[in-house]
Parts: structure tokens; sequence; C-alpha cells
């Protein structure tokens, strides 16, 4: 992913296996050093046995936001049964990043808007790719103008 500054995806796909006592002991501090030292530390969430850890990531205050990747045999990270997961993170104040099929990502962008979100999804071809990603910002800015609300 490319950014301004220093940039890394942290990860420690052991935290699959450890509770929340041991990944608080040895996960978090080596996740808040690295964020301290980083302009843009991103943690890949990788998997749905990770998703216990989640709160004390949120709670890391120099982590910018979280790659999700539901794992081998789970639905896509756009799968509607992510969307709660993905509105925690966000409104943590945490960015999001992940990768989804073109028809999930379509369908979230008509359900939740995605200020926030770092996406990457595909089509057939370069036509096709260009014409979802319109659709994706169309059916998203149409979301937003109809939950926007304006004090008068």
């Amino acid at each position: 992913m490319w950014s301004r500054g220093r940039t890394c995806i942290l990860e420690t796909d052991f935290a699959y296996m450890i509770g929340p006592d041991p990944f608080a002991r040895l996960v978090v501090p080596f996740v808040t050093a690295c964020c301290a030292e980083l302009d843009h530390g991103f943690y890949h969430l990788d998997g749905k046995g990770q998703i216990p850890h989640l709160d004390q990531l949120l709670a890391i205050p120099g982590l910018k936001g979280v790659q999700w990747i539901p794992g081998s045999g789970q639905p896509e990270a756009a799968d509607p049964m992510w969307w709660p997961l993905l509105k925690r993170i966000r409104d943590a104040g945490k960015l999001v990043q992940f990768y989804s099929p073109g028809d999930l990502v379509l369908r979230m962008a008509r359900e939740v808007p995605l200020t926030g979100f770092a996406i990457e999804t595909w089509a057939g071809n370069p036509g096709d790719q260009a014409n979802l990603v319109e659709a994706i910002q169309r059916e998203n800015a149409a979301l937003r103008a109809r939950t926007t609300v304006t004090a008068t």
C-alpha cells in the first residue's frame, strides 16, 4: 500500500492461536512500539480467530488502520456478515483495508459509507474495472447523500 511516510502492515499470525492475555503481553507491546516509529502502521487481522484481539488493537493510539482478511473458507471481506466488524474498526477512528470481489463491494457501497476504506477489487477486463469503480463511487455517493443530515 502506497503512502507518504513510513508504512508497514504489521502481523503476528500466531495471534490466531493465543488468547487475549498472552496477546496483551506479547503482541500489543510489539505493535505499539512499531506504530510509534511509523507514520502509518496497520495491523493484518488475519482470520476470525484474531477478532477477540480487536479491541486491544483499536486501543493502540499509533495504529492507523486494520487490514481485514477473513481467512480460508470464510465469506469474503465485503460480505454483509463482516459489516459490523468493519463498522467497529471505523467507529474507533481507524482505517480499513481489504480485498473483495466487485459484486460484494458494490453491494456494500449501497449500504455502508466507504469513507476511510482502501478496497482492492477486481472485474474481468480494464473496461469492466472502470465501470465497476464508477458504479461503486456513484452508489456510495448516493448513500452518503441520503444519510447526510444538515442543520437548518
